[in-house]
């Protein structure tokens, strides 16, 4: 294994949705995913356009961008160790903001066809991304409705 290889590695087992994956199954997924380099300003994902990636922050940072009123309004900015993309990919939806690449940033890119042929090859990687996928998304809403609560 390379030092990049050790380094990125070292990124995804803090990331939430690779929680509880032995280190031979989280290199093997690695390995079986695409790494994408993207400059600042480049928009990564499209608000309304279909969802086939999940991405994981390697080195970089990206900006969450809704477009309100026909005007566009930065809801937050992620950067290395963030997942972008899951809840569109499991829930088999369109994007629901844009992603603009703030600086140099990296991405690991987990596919649907990645994904779906665990479900073939590793059953039980499959299972566990799924489960913390679910609970990564069902920590969010938590989040979002204490977020509206302390609103009201």
């Amino acid at each position: 294994m390379n030092t990049e290889q050790e380094k990125y590695l070292g990124v995804l087992g803090e990331v939430a949705i690779f929680a509880a994956i032995d280190k031979d199954r989280l290199l093997r997924l690695y390995e079986s995913c695409e790494m994408r380099k993207c400059v600042d300003g480049e928009l990564l994902i499209h608000e309304g356009t279909d969802a086939e990636e999940i991405y994981i922050v390697l080195d970089g940072e990206v900006s969450i961008i809704l477009n309100h009123n026909n005007t566009p309004l930065e809801i937050a900015r992620l950067g290395v160790g963030s997942c972008l993309g899951e809840a569109s990919v499991i829930g088999i939806q369109h994007r629901t903001a844009d992603v603009k690449v703030v600086g140099t940033t990296i991405f690991l890119v987990l596919t649907r066809v990645t994904l779906m042929k665990l479900f073939n090859d590793d059953l039980h990687l499959f299972a566990l991304l799924v489960l913390n996928i679910a609970r990564e998304l069902a920590r969010r809403l938590k989040d979002a409705d204490h977020f509206i609560e302390v609103k009201e």
